[in-house]
């Protein structure tokens, strides 16, 4: 190919030659031309004249004597003309020799140029060919680049996070942990104990197991002797004894004296201090929290300053072995034991373990939290009471009808961006349109081409779409249909053949809600939805319900700067015309509850105090009517590289984020779960801000959520901002922020508004640090996410109180 390219160059250099030489010899034939034409006409007026002069020379014969000077002039010029037009024929014959070159090197040229042309398309085909091999090679290198990546990028985080934790958690508790050792060796027992399953008898077979099962507590512990393959040790949960190890344990009181001894011992062993070993005798400066079993240090503290002193020999394979290990889920519900897997099924990743298997000290992978005897039980995670819908709960359809969620909004409720789909497959029985979640209805006048409301499908996700956008992917449909089905599994015991959703997209990208309300064009595709999805179940004769409707929209509004107050109103009007509209159509008596999210980006030329306008405004949306939920921030989600619109993997977590919301108002009759802001209380320089937590403590999380300044919270008030000097995490629910100076009048204090943290992608945007403890995970291609809630953005007037009280 490189050949034929310098052949084509010459090629084009020789045409460049021969076109510029054509042109010299056009500057040149022009004024002779020009000369010609002159001529031409010269000899035109004086063949005229000469056909004058022969006319009348009959009549000049008798004066041919007097004007024979004039004969012998006119003979003269005659052999003038006659020389001139000579000269013109020879100037005519250049011309046209001139002509002729001309004419012949164009000829040349233009050959070359085609043979040129030819030789460039042919190579540009051949170029084209290789770029779609290279492409294509490209498109999978980065694919799987992408997942190694995310994979190593997750696993990086939890790592570093489970760091922090670790140390966060040793210097904020190193008082409460040396309180815990001074405890006597019969307290540390009882703690002990908490994290491990009693054996409470031997069987030799599983079915005489079974067959006793009805005299054992949920939790209880039993081991299955000489039953082959069946052996192993069992816990009592669900009603059913399920196997958490093929091993055997010691039954309780053998292993209860070992359990005293071999997590006492650690502390009175040879601990290392920074730099040397030293014999502990209960009155060193050092306190050990962990030693190995040569009495080194792995984690201690000072008395003194309260410094943390830490030595783990990562290669050494003692700890090798003990990550390895059996390990206890030390915070669970009777204490299971479960087999540890170094590839991150269990939830708990060991840093110590004793030698009967005891969970010493570990790390909850789902929370960072510090977990093991003696420490775990100062973190606790420890879920928060329910909260009631105040509104009238949906109505739940089990086995007789269809329950549809739609996702209705600008183009991430339509999953634009969102490709490839992920969802490409249906686990359960949900349901979508004909022609996937963005479909519409045949002969619509808004539109809309992609009709398929006429018929249903297994739900799976696509890229057809009603507005030609050729990026459209994975919506939050098959995320929240399928992980509602689960969720009502998992905590309801209801039958996934018994909850069938039927989930749809009618949103349009780059549409403000001006364009999506009721007397918009576009609103007529909701509505199609409504009265096609109600048609296609009654078509099966199952009833048809809309308990849910998903709202994702505002950036658009965030871009043309509308005002809070409006789009709060026009919000809350939208709300009660679906509701309207929706009973209208299908006849069911519950109110339909709205589920939204918080704008967290304004794409230009929005600014962000735009955004988080409309962020405030759809906070007190939901602050102002019982039938609008929070359904969970997306600010921490993976973005497209826009800092607009989320990726596949970010449209498929918010949908299980959706699901979960779903499943609690229409399953439970609950509010959805959400860190929510209370109050704002000042003391002096200190102001307290109180959270309901769904699962507690919160977190300041600056490595998954990233760093914000001042973790996100702004105080000001008439004089201006104040400067944030601390802010941690206080009791379990409550933010201790430190102030500069006293509070002004008008105080309030903002959160996730203001600063954008660190490594974050958000056109605009501003996100803070605060989230909760929730342990919930899901996984998408092998990698677990979490799923704690993280703290919405708002503004607070904060409530003065005596400093001196």
């Amino acid at each position: 190919m490189a050949d034929e390219g310098v052949k084509v160059l010459a090629a084009a250099e020789t045409a460049m030659t021969l076109l510029e030489a054509a042109g010299r010899q056009k500057t040149v034939l022009e004024p002779l031309l020009a000369q010609a034409d002159g001529a031409i006409q010269d000899l035109a007026t004086i063949l005229t004249a000469r056909a004058t002069v022969e006319g009348k020379a009959a009549e000049v014969s008798e004066i041919a004597v007097q004007v024979a000077g004039v004969g012998a002039a006119v003979e003269g010029l005659t052999e003038t003309i006659d020389q001139a037009q000579q000269n013109l024929a020879d100037q005519v014959a250049a011309a046209e020799l001139f002509r002729n070159d001309a004419e012949t090197f164009r000829g040349q040229a233009e050959e070359l140029v085609t043979e040129a042309a030819q030789s460039i398309a042919a190579a540009n085909e051949r170029i084209a060919v290789a770029d779609q091999k290279l492409a294509a090679v490209t498109a999978s290198a980065d694919q799987k680049l992408t997942v190694v990546q995310l994979e190593s990028d997750e696993v990086l985080a939890e790592v570093s996070q489970a760091a922090d934790q670790v140390l966060s958690d040793v210097t904020e508790g190193a008082g409460q942990v040396l309180a815990t050792i001074q405890q006597s060796k019969e307290q540390m027992l009882d703690l002990a104990n908490q994290t491990v399953s009693q054996v409470a008898a031997n069987f030799d077979t599983l079915t005489a197991a079974n067959a006793a099962i009805g005299t054992y507590v949920e939790g209880a512990g039993i081991n299955i002797n000489a039953d082959g393959s069946n052996n192993g040790f069992y816990v009592k949960q669900s009603a059913a004894w399920v196997r958490k190890s093929t091993a055997t344990l010691p039954g309780l009181d053998t292993r209860s004296t070992f359990l005293e001894e071999s997590r006492l011992r650690p502390l009175e062993r040879t601990i290392r201090s920074a730099t040397q070993l030293q014999s502990y005798d209960a009155t060193d400066d050092i306190l050990p929290v962990l030693a190995d079993a040569n009495g080194t240090v792995l984690l201690g503290a000072r008395r003194s300053t309260g410094e943390i002193v830490a030595s783990i020999p990562v290669n050494d394979p003692s700890l090798k072995r003990a990550s390895q290990r059996t390990v206890d889920a030390a915070l669970s519900p009777g204490g299971a034991l479960q087999s540890y897997n170094a590839d991150g099924a269990t939830r708990y990743y060991p840093i110590v373990v004793d030698e009967v298997l005891g969970l010493v000290l570990g790390v909850d992978r789902q929370t960072g939290v510090l977990v093991g005897s003696g420490i775990s039980a100062l973190k606790t995670p420890v879920a928060a009471p329910k909260v009631a819908l105040t509104g009238v709960r949906p109505t739940l359809a089990l086995g007789t009808g269809w329950m549809h969620v739609i996702s209705y909004g600008q183009s991430l409720s339509a999953g634009i961006k969102g490709n490839p789909p992920l969802s490409q497959s249906q686990p359960y029985s949900n349901l979508t349109f004909g022609a996937g979640p963005r479909s519409t209805k045949a002969g619509n006048t808004f539109g809309g081409t992609n009709p398929g409301t006429d018929t249903v499908k297994p739900l799976v996700e696509d890229t057809n779409t009603p507005e030609g956008n050729s990026a459209s992917g994975e919506t939050v449909c098959s995320g929240a249909a399928n992980w509602a089905v689960e969720a009502a599994a998992r905590e309801s015991a209801i039958d996934p053949a018994q909850l069938v959703i039927l989930a749809s997209a009618p949103g349009h990208g780059g549409y403000g809600i001006a364009n999506l309300r009721k007397s918009a064009p576009w609103y007529q595709n909701f509505l199609d939805h409504v009265s096609e999805g109600k048609a296609r179940a009654a078509a099966v004769g199952k009833s048809y319900n809309v308990p849910v409707v998903v709202w994702m929209q505002g950036e658009s509004d965030a871009t043309a700067a509308s005002p809070r107050t409006w789009y709060r109103d026009q919000l809350l009007q939208l709300r009660a015309d679906i509701n309207a509209d929706v009973l209208a159509i299908t006849g069911q008596a519950n109110p339909v509850h709205l589920v939204v999210y918080q704008t967290p980006s304004a794409p230009s030329p929005g600014t962000r105090a735009a955004m988080a306008d409309i962020a405030l405004a759809q906070l007190d949306a939901i602050n102002a009517s019982p039938y609008i939920h929070f359904g969970g921030s997306i600010e921490h989600l993976p973005y497209n590289a826009d800092g607009v619109h989320l990726t596949n993997i970010g449209q498929l977590r918010y949908g299980r984020h959706l699901g979960r919301a779903w499943k609690q108002i229409v399953v439970d009759g609950n509010e959805p779960d959400a860190i929510w802001p209370i109050s704002a209380t000042a003391k002096g320089t200190t102001l307290s801000v109180k959270f309901r937590v769904p699962t507690l403590p919160l977190v300041v999380d600056k490595t998954l959520l990233g760093s914000s300044q001042d973790c996100g919270f702004k105080v000001v008030d008439d004089t201006g901002t104040l400067t944030v000097t601390g802010a941690a995490i206080g009791a379990g629910d409550t933010v201790v922020i430190t102030l500069d100076r006293a509070l002004g009048s008008n105080p309030k204090v903002r959160y996730a508004l203001d600063y954008l943290g660190q490594g974050v992608n958000l056109a605009n945007g501003a996100t803070g640090n605060l989230r909760d403890s929730t342990p919930d995970t899901c996984t998408i291609a092998g990698v677990a996410h979490p799923m704690w809630h993280v703290a919405p953005k708002f503004e607070l007037s904060i409530i003065k109180l005596d400093a001196n009280s």
